[in-house]
C-alpha cells in the first residue's frame, strides 16, 4: 500500500495474500507496473537542490529510482572497517571509505544514522495509518469469516472508509489500538 504523510491510503493492492513477501507484493501492484505513468515527474527544489518524487521503502523493497530506503551496514562497510592486517576493528569508531567516521554498532556514518531517524519517522505514518485500519475494521485485523474471494472488496471498502475518517478527523478509541496489539501478539 501506499500512504501519504496525512496517513490515508493512496494506493493499495488487495489480490494477494496477507503472507506474501512486501516485494512480491510490490511488484504486482499497479503503481509498479506502470510508474512511469501514474508517479509524478516533475521534481522539487528543496534548499536549492531538485529533488524527485520518491517513495519511502522498507529494506524488504528492490531498489527503485522512485523508492527510497534507510541506508544498511553492506559487505562493502565490512571491507571499509578491515585493518591492514585484515582484522576487523570493533568497539571504536572506524573510517568509512568516503573519510567519514563511522559508529561501531551499525557501521553508518552520523549522517547517514540522521537519514534513517527521519525516515523510520517517515515510515511510521504507514505503520500507524495500517494500525488505525485495523483498529477500525477488525475485520482487516486477522482470519476473517469470508469467502477469500470477497476479501479483496473488503479491504479495498475498509481502506476506502479509513480515509474518509481520516478527512474527517475521526478519532480512534485507544482501546481499539489497544485491542490490535493483543490480537497481533
Amino acid at each position: 500500500a501506499i500512504v501519504d504523510d496525512r496517513g490515508q491510503f493512496r494506493s493499495i493492492t488487495c489480490n494477494v495474500p496477507g503472507s506474501a513477501h512486501d516485494a512480491s507484493v510490490l511488484r504486482l501492484s499497479t503503481v509498479y507496473l506502470r510508474s512511469e505513468e501514474l508517479l509524478p515527474t516533475e521534481e522539487r527544489i528543496f534548499r536549492g537542490r531538485p529533488i524527485p518524487f520518491m517513495l519511502l521503502g522498507d529494506p524488504a523493497y528492490p531498489r527503485l529510482p522512485w523508492i527510497l530506503k534507510g541506508y544498511t551496514w553492506s559487505s562493502d562497510r565490512t571491507r571499509d572497517r578491515r585493518t591492514n592486517n585484515g582484522q576487523t576493528q570493533t568497539g571504536q569508531q572506524t573510517t568509512h571509505a568516503t573519510g567519514q567516521q563511522t559508529t561501531p554498532a551499525t557501521g553508518l556514518t552520523k549522517e547517514e544514522e540522521s537519514f534513517n531517524v527521519y525516515h523510520s519517522a517517515g515510515r511510521n505514518v504507514v505503520e500507524h495509518a495500517f494500525g488505525r485500519l485495523k483498529a477500525r475494521w477488525r475485520v482487516t485485523l486477522k482470519r476473517a469469516d469470508i469467502s477469500y474471494k470477497f476479501m479483496p472488496t473488503v479491504i479495498a471498502a475498509a481502506c476506502v472508509l479509513h480515509n474518509f475518517c481520516e478527512q474527517r478527523s475521526e478519532g480512534v478509541r485507544d482501546a481499539w489500538i489497544a485491542a490490535v496489539r493483543d490480537c497481533e501478539q
